[in-house]
């Protein structure tokens, strides 16, 4: 039965963020979700409180992709493409979905500020472990570059937007390896 239940999660949290997606978190009726993952609403309130809860937790998971995937393998510089990579990898939207939700309620903001405060501390941690395995220069602030290359995404974000035409996704790799450059100690 608990297998069961967890399937219909993941049924209901990967239809939602394709529907997120495509409509927005405002654009996004709680039924056109319902619909796709072939749920009612009691089966939906099963799972969550709100369709803001659904929300937040398909924001979760994919400011999560960055931190989980990459755990406790592969180079610091690795670890640290993934942390960068990966949610915009999983969805190319997840930027816009963050600026649409964040939009809807004052109970979004502040769930959504948490998990980039958590997506933050988790780049701290990875910074962290590089400067002590020797990969990343010992004498950097680790906050203040989690925040730098946190704020990066969300400003390149909201740039290819304003300028149309070009895609996220042609400059991360560039952007990756310009603040690795800074990052990495140079004599490894």
């Amino acid at each position: 039965m608990a297998r069961r239940v967890d399937e219909t999660r993941e049924r209901l949290l990967l239809c939602a963020e394709r529907e997120f997606s495509r409509g927005g978190y405002h654009g996004t009726a709680l039924r056109t979700i319902l619909a796709a993952a072939g749920l009612s609403k009691g089966g939906f309130y099963h799972h969550f409180r709100s369709k803001e809860s659904l929300f937040v937790e398909v924001l979760r998971r994919l400011l999560q992709s960055g931190i989980e995937e990459p755990a406790g393998s592969g180079t610091t510089e690795e670890r640290m493409r993934e942390f960068f990579l990966a949610p915009l990898r999983r969805n190319p939207d997840y930027l816009a979905l963050v600026f649409d939700g964040v939009k809807s309620s004052e109970e979004v903001a502040e769930r959504v500020g948490a998990l980039f405060r958590d997506h933050i501390g988790g780049l701290v941690e990875l910074l962290e472990a590089g400067k002590q395995s020797g990969e990343v220069r010992e004498h950097i602030d680790s906050l203040f570059w989690a925040f730098q290359i946190v704020s990066l995404l969300e400003g390149a974000f909201l740039c290819t937007v304003l300028t149309g035409g070009t895609s996220l996704s042609d400059y991360l790799p560039r952007m990756f390896e310009a603040l690795w450059r800074n990052l990495r100690r140079l004599d490894i």
